[in-house]
């Protein structure tokens, strides 16, 4: 008798996080490395603060900014100053 069996349904391998650039090695009998996940790099504000330093980045609020923005301030009312006495000194 030719009796037909049901086809079972064909088992997927296990999936891996392919985001990370980290495949395991497989052996034939052996998945070796198959739930090691590398860990992310995590940067805190003490480190970009580092990072910046040394490439040379400024932050938005450095001294050196605030200082020159200050001068600024100092030299556009003085000028206003000016301005509205020599006005007063040619009447």
């Amino acid at each position: 008798m030719n009796a037909r069996r049901k086809k079972e349904p064909v088992k997927e391998p296990k999936r891996f996080n392919y985001e990370v650039k980290f495949r395991p090695h497989n052996t034939g009998k052996v998945l070796i490395g198959g739930n090691y996940f590398p860990k992310t790099n995590y940067v805190d504000k003490e480190g970009e603060k580092v990072q910046a330093a040394l490439l040379g980045i400024e932050s938005d609020f450095s001294r050196r900014r605030v200082r020159n923005f200050i001068f600024y301030m100092l030299f556009v009312v003085f000028m206003f100053f000016l301005a509205i006495t020599y006005e007063e000194l040619m009447k």
